[in-house]
């Protein structure tokens, strides 16, 4: 038996037990030769140079022996060519429009995607290192998720770049449709307020709308700013039962959408309008909203929407290929990699403009790369001149040097 592993552009590591006498690229005009081997405990460890680039959106077979083998994803994501070859700077996620919608993934190491739309599945084309498909009539509301294929089976996953979901679920949005916010203005002091939305609105059906009546006691407090825990889409709950669990929000799950925990509301449209009525009667009193994120772990790593369809590329590795733990979590996000550095970003623009959020306080900031904290002050200043950035600055170990995180040793 032999298994082949795709572990570069042009290498492929091939293990069995037995030696290989015969090897060829089904199909394919390439040719492959040896370039390594060794025996490890009974096993033959092979490592395979081919003349043209191989592709890992594609499905290759290997003939070895005369056994089909299937050439899985190796550790090919976790190269630097990799990572700046695939570079997608467009929109993704779903752009909706009333007669149609066009659903975008990014994930240049799939054989196949399909958008599961309503219960029905649609077969996505790759193009430009991304996976889309517009599908006609008005979807608003509509629930999708995504079956990929990385190597021989399909997982189910969430999009990364969903704006609603019920865990289950994203659904499509017309964020025209949703509540408009107020234009406002707020004063330059800032006297900030931590607060849990449950903690702070507990007992209610609706967390967001019943913060709307402590506004009152906050402003005799003489803030200026309430900074609530996680809102984004979190584990660790009951949906059924509200009370039946607690959690402050550091489970995170998805980035973009929201929990809907903390809304009384049947539809995806009610959670984020109830959301956004939360922050307008807040601007209205004068009080700004920063919202506290955790791009530094993600709840488990193979329940993250990119790490199940991107395998190797999302979390940092040591030297041996184990990640990293710096944050306690099972997993420290890899932050330095252009497309996890694009959704982080993205994210928070997203609720700087669509929410008119006024801050955002990074948890374990320390774990976050330099040049990611950079870039999101830049695309943020460019929204609200105004906004407010602050983090936990703890120096800790993560497979990247210290000096290229933003820890409090390089403010």
């Amino acid at each position: 038996m032999f298994k082949a592993y795709l572990e570069g552009y042009r290498l492929i590591k091939i293990i069995g037990n037995e030696q290989i006498n015969s090897i060829s690229i089904m199909d394919y005009d390439i040719t492959i030769e040896c370039v390594n081997k060794s025996e490890e405990n009974n096993e033959y460890h092979y490592y395979f140079k081919s003349t043209k680039d191989l592709l890992p959106y594609i499905d290759y077979y290997l003939l070895i022996n005369n056994f089909k083998v299937h050439l899985n994803l190796g550790k090919i994501a976790r190269s630097k060519e990799f990572d700046e070859i695939n570079y997608y700077p467009n929109s993704l996620g779903v752009e909706y429009h009333k007669d149609y919608s066009i659903f975008r993934l990014w994930t240049p190491v799939a054989k196949e995607v399909i958008l599961v739309l309503n219960d029905n599945e649609y077969q996505m084309s790759y193009l430009n290192n991304h996976w889309e498909i517009k599908v006609n009539g008005n979807l608003y509301l509509s629930k999708y998720y995504y079956k990929v294929r990385i190597n021989e089976e399909f997982i189910d996953t969430l999009d990364p770049y969903g704006i609603s979901s019920d865990f289950k679920y994203n659904y499509v949005i017309d964020l025209d449709s949703t509540l408009k916010l107020s234009d406002y203005s707020l004063e330059n002091n800032k006297i900030i307020y931590e607060a849990h939305l449950k903690d702070l609105s507990y007992p209610a059906k609706s967390y967001y709308k019943e913060s709307i009546k402590k506004i009152h006691y906050l402003k005799n407090l003489g803030i200026t700013y309430l900074q609530i825990m996680p809102i984004n889409l979190f584990y660790g709950i009951d949906m059924e039962n509200k009370d039946a669990l607690y959690n402050w929000g550091y489970n995170p799950i998805e980035y973009i959408a929201i929990t809907p925990w903390y809304a009384e509301g049947d539809t995806a449209v009610d959670v984020i309008n109830e959301f956004k009525e939360m922050i307008d009667n807040y601007h209205q009193a004068n009080i700004g909203i920063v919202l506290d994120v955790v791009f530094n772990h993600v709840y488990k790593h193979n329940m993250f929407s990119y790490g199940k369809i991107v395998p190797g590329y999302v979390f940092r590795c040591d030297d041996l290929g184990f990640m990293t733990n710096g944050s306690l979590c099972g997993n420290d996000l890899k932050t330095e990699s252009m497309m996890i550095r694009k959704l982080i970003v993205d994210t928070v623009k997203f609720y700087a403009s669509f929410y008119k959020v006024d801050g955002f306080r990074f948890d374990l900031m320390g774990l976050v790369d330099i040049e990611t904290l950079k870039e999101v002050e830049v695309a943020l200043k460019q929204i609200n001149p105004n906004i407010i950035l602050y983090g936990e600055g703890w120096n800790i170990p993560t497979g990247l040097p210290s000096s290229l995180l933003g820890n409090i040793e390089n403010k």
